[in-house]
């Protein structure tokens, strides 16, 4: 998780980094966020601490026969705008946080700039295997085998999900039996 007094000290920083990821984003429309809510937090706090003065205060005047109807007006004020002030707090940080936790982690000064087109291979261990035919993808394999039916998935949960069928479905168990 990135860290939000960092990203408020270094914002041309991670806006380079978010850029090298191809990734647009408003940093002062989420500091600004931040900062507001931060705001409307200390107002609420200070408005709770009147409340809990109010409050004391209410129960020696009872105690003492007092007059308490303006103190019991004010504190029913005070809860009021503190609950106010909870659910303008509670939007503003959904908001914020829509657009903190899309934020993508940050890249490394000489990661190059694009998508995964652009990557740069460091290390290759051993050398890649020649075949005189085309291999089958993971996924070829997995459908002549019969281990796994995407058709049926997909009409049942929707893209990019699985089922495991037959010794498909017998080896997940093993394995999830097995860990």
């Amino acid at each position: 998780m990135l860290d939000i007094k960092d990203i408020k000290n270094r914002k041309d920083y991670y806006k380079g980094c978010f850029l090298k990821r191809e990734y647009e984003v408003d940093l002062d429309e989420m500091l600004a966020l931040y900062d507001k809510a931060t705001k409307i937090k200390q107002a609420e706090e200070t408005l709770l601490a009147q409340k809990n003065k109010g409050a004391k205060e209410f129960e020696i005047a009872k105690r003492n026969g007092q007059d308490t109807t303006t103190l019991q007006e004010k504190l029913r004020e005070n809860t009021r705008k503190a609950a106010e002030l909870t659910k303008e707090y509670n939007e503003t940080m959904e908001n914020f946080n829509k657009i903190y936790y899309a934020l993508p982690n940050i890249v490394t000064e000489n990661t190059p700039a694009g998508g995964k087109e652009n990557n740069i291979v460091l290390k290759e261990y051993k050398q890649k295997p020649t075949f005189n035919f085309k291999p089958k993808t993971h996924i070829e394999l997995c459908k002549n085998l019969g281990l796994i039916d995407y058709e049926r998935a997909t009409k049942i949960a929707g893209e990019g999900n699985w089922i495991y069928t037959g010794l498909g479905a017998r080896l997940e168990w093993a394995i999830l039996n097995f860990a």
